[in-house]
């Protein structure tokens, strides 16, 4: 029973390293990597096809999940502000500037609303 027991906690704890090493490899896309000011911050935008001009919008994004066998997790966002992106550069780091100061603390995101090449229709 003792050697079982070894067993899973061997097996935890690897998967728990596994599990923390593909955290750890780098921002996630519209992760905010850097607050500049409370009117620039840079995003990481990895190799999408983002250019300058286009714009994001930041959404605070909280989640909870239920007690119990059958606890789901829920998310809703809350938009934080609008952006434009004002550089790119070949890491995938994009330099944005924000119209009116945005609090970029939390769990915040970032999305891409429209190109510039791109016009809304109605």
């Amino acid at each position: 029973m003792k050697a079982y027991r070894k067993t899973q906690i061997l097996i935890l704890v690897s998967i728990s390293v596994v599990a923390a090493a593909g955290c750890a490899t780098g921002p996630r896309l519209g992760s905010v990597t850097k607050v500049v000011s409370e009117k620039e911050a840079e995003i990481y935008v990895g190799k999408t096809k983002t250019g300058v001009g286009d714009r994001v919008v930041f959404y605070a994004e909280e989640c909870t999940t239920g007690i119990g066998r059958s606890a789901r997790r829920t998310c809703t966002k809350s938009r934080r502000g609008d952006a434009q992106i004002t550089q790119v550069n070949p890491e995938g780091i994009a330099t944005v500037t924000f119209p009116n100061p945005v609090d970029l603390r939390g769990n915040i995101k970032a999305e891409r609303v429209m190109s510039h090449t791109e016009s809304f229709t109605e």
